[in-house]
């Protein structure tokens, strides 16, 4: 038998198919209290917050994808389900808390992971935490489905529907507590993403820097070379205005022995 959970994320992928929008993009507001309290809100406030000249492009990403679910002809289906999904959620809480507070069912599950079976519930417990396991599968009995804790982590972030939101959890401190190990894990490779992230920012930062001292060396550059055409043409002018003045000169020499010339003329006609 499927398990509901499972029913009700297939339901949401047949809308999916008939309506073209993002099933993780749409469990990664599932997932967040304040998105999802925005898309099941009957009224459209979202179109209020998308006025906001200070919000930021992330954010008007997320508001813009609510507000096309909220005009999607299956909004009112998709709403039902996404009810469906957190009542659920709520059911599972209670069946888990169950097995985490009885020594038997502890060591029943211990027993079918292959494990020794313990003295007391907190050993028991202690010994659990050390299985990885999706709270779905173990809820639902797969206990073939127990992997390693990295495999785990990037199953979760590859599909946010696998996902089991800490903040549905605030009401049990013992599920809330079994879940914060793999939690802690996940924030700390959102941290290095971030990280790295900003690595890759400042990379591109040094490369502009790069580019201005590039340009400023292109520049300098041609700075010199204007100046040393400057100075070539200048030494090239030179030498025509020299040769103009000298021509000039000879021009003026030219003239004088010619007025000479005429003097003497003059001399011989008297």
């Amino acid at each position: 038998m499927v398990p509901l959970y499972k029913q009700y994320c297939n339901q949401l992928l047949t809308l999916r198919e008939n309506n073209n929008f993002s099933f993780n993009r749409l469990f990664e507001v599932i997932n967040n209290p304040d998105l999802c309290d925005l898309l099941l809100d009957p009224t459209n406030h979202v179109l209020v917050l998308l006025q906001n000249p200070g919000i930021s492009k992330g954010l008007a990403k997320k508001y813009k994808f609510i507000r096309r679910l909220k005009n999607n002809t299956s909004y009112f289906e998709i709403c039902d389900i996404i009810h469906n999904i957190k009542e659920e959620r709520e059911q599972i809480i209670k069946r888990v808390e169950l097995v985490l507070c009885n020594l038997d069912k502890l060591n029943e599950s211990l027993i079918k992971f292959g494990e020794e079976p313990r003295p007391s519930i907190t050993q028991a417990r202690k010994k659990l935490k050390t299985i990885y396991i999706n709270i779905y599968d173990y809820d639902a009995g797969e206990y073939d489905k127990r992997t390693d804790l990295i495999s785990l982590i990037l199953d979760i972030r590859k599909n946010p529907y696998r996902r089991f939101p800490l903040y549905v959890a605030k009401s049990s401190v013992v599920f809330k507590q079994f879940l914060q190990r793999i939690f802690y894990k996940l924030d700390e490779l959102d941290e290095l993403d971030k990280l790295d992230e900003l690595d890759k920012l400042d990379e591109l930062d040094e490369l502009d820097k790069l580019d201005e001292l590039d340009k400023l060396d292109k520049l300098d550059k041609l700075d010199k070379l204007d100046a040393k055409s400057s100075v070539v043409l200048k030494q090239f002018l030179q030498r025509i205005f020299y040769k103009v003045d000298e021509l000039d000169e000879l021009d003026e020499l030219d003239k004088l022995d010619k007025l000479d010339e005429l003097d003497k003329l003059d001399e011989l006609d008297e």
